[in-house]
């Protein structure tokens, strides 16, 4: 497939993409343009699960009353190689400030689509991209939060941990690669039909859902007016979606969380979470909420609605804002308990510097999961999920539950030597389970 369109193209600053503004058939658009959907099982994806009943029940209707339209563009990123397709501007040349006319080409190779050319192609783009991220672990950056360091000392130097941090963003895109790399997988169409979304010349940024829907009018759909950004990264595309959702649509946090920490690689993600942080994110609520809801050995992993999938998948689910109320206390350190125990990991008597490292160092996420996991041994298996008549897995219930628990565990002199930073991750199983109890 090759089509071309006759487009205006301009750079607005110095560092800023070449953008291209064009007009093409919502069904041109579905054509070429992937949509990487975020899903339970490919995570590594920015864009939201598609709400068919949103496209059918708001969307079409909408279009379907011939006084509506949608004015505002469609925004996409023109891949210049995508491994089965790419864009072309005839003319790259354009000083910031400067606006021409030019020629853009979108070549897509259909046919290689129903053959094993396409899950070669995914590899090669998914290869591409962990190849750019470091083999160590970086220092994950932790916002400071504001308040006065009472404590005069300070710490002595460290050495650094010696377990490896593994990044979410990291360990999606890996997980994706372990999919391609079971050719098992690419005999199932679901997963070719998902796969196909990624090797596009094109991805859509913003607009999944008009798309869908005016492509339902007429033999190729409404047109719309294009934005494109032409040969942008992953980062800058997982970014212009959060910045264009954050404000004016609200995506909820939990969907931010899921697309900022799990959508990006530790280097990615390092390279635009200032910007990230400018535009609002939280990113402190990103690091925090995308290990309890996502990480492994995390209690509660798979069981917080995280605002992907369908409403009948989440409903089972806990609330993010309940979890998020559970995790708080932990990964912020501010409550005395909490601190005197960062303390003495870290071997410090400054303040500030040990909830730095208890955060930094995802301290606060060992301790959270070895309390949670120590409440959720005292309970049978299909009371820690959530279903008619299951009091317990309810918000307020498991405030409770943190309240009782925690009055003996969380005291000073309860805290063994096992506590200590060296072993701390090697002896997790251990953690509270000698010293914490119903009775307690």
């Amino acid at each position: 497939m090759e089509e071309k369109y006759e487009v205006i193209a301009f750079r607005q600053q110095v560092k800023s993409p070449i953008q291209v503004a064009f007009v093409a058939h919502a069904g041109e658009i579905l054509s070429w343009a992937g949509i990487p959907r975020k899903s339970d099982e490919m995570l590594t994806g920015y864009q939201r699960f598609l709400d068919e009943k949103r496209v059918d029940g708001q969307i079409l209707p909408f279009f379907q009353n011939s006084e509506n339209c949608s004015p505002t563009a469609i925004i996409v990123a023109l891949r210049k190689d995508s491994t089965l397709g790419h864009c072309k501007l005839a003319n790259e040349s354009i000083a910031p400030g400067e606006i021409i006319k030019t020629t853009l080409t979108i070549l897509f190779d259909e046919a290689s689509v129903q053959t094993d050319e396409l899950f070669e192609s995914a590899l090669r783009y998914v290869n591409n991209r962990l190849s750019q991220s470091p083999s160590e672990p970086e220092s994950v950056v932790v916002e400071e939060e504001q308040e006065e360091d009472t404590d005069n000392s300070e710490s002595d130097d460290e050495t650094s941990d010696d377990d490896t941090l593994v990044h979410l963003g990291t360990s999606t895109l890996e997980r994706m690669k372990q999919l391609l790399d079971d050719r098992n997988n690419w005999r199932n169409p679901n997963f070719r039909k998902s796969i196909i979304e990624f090797v596009k010349p094109v991805m859509l940024i913003d607009g999944q859902h008009r798309t869908s829907g005016a492509a339902k009018i007429g033999e190729n759909g409404l047109p719309f007016v294009v934005c494109g950004l032409y040969d942008v990264p992953w980062t800058e595309q997982v970014f212009q979606f959060t910045v264009v959702n954050l404000k004016p649509k609200r995506l909820p946090p939990s969907t931010i969380t899921a697309i900022a920490g799990l959508s990006l690689t530790r280097s990615e993600q390092d390279d635009v979470e200032t910007r990230l942080r400018q535009a609002g994110v939280r990113m402190a609520e990103v690091s925090m909420m995308s290990l309890v809801a996502y990480a492994d050995e995390s209690p509660f992993a798979d069981l917080v609605d995280m605002n992907i999938g369908s409403r009948t998948e989440n409903k089972n689910r806990l609330g993010y804002t309940t979890v998020k109320r559970l995790s708080a206390p932990w990964y912020r350190a501010t409550r005395k308990s909490f601190t005197l125990i960062a303390k003495e990991i870290v071997n410090t008597n400054n303040q500030t510097t040990a909830r730095n490292e208890w955060r930094e160092q995802r301290y606060w996420f060992d301790f959270f999961c070895a309390f949670w996991d120590t409440v959720r041994a005292q309970y049978s298996s299909d009371l820690w999920t959530k279903n008619e008549g299951n009091n317990l897995f309810v918000g307020a219930i498991f405030g409770g539950c943190k309240k009782q628990y925690s009055l003996k565990w969380m005291r000073r002199d309860e805290l063994p030597g096992i506590y200590r930073r060296i072993n701390l991750r090697k002896t997790r199983s251990k953690i509270g389970r000698n010293s914490l109890s119903p009775n307690s």
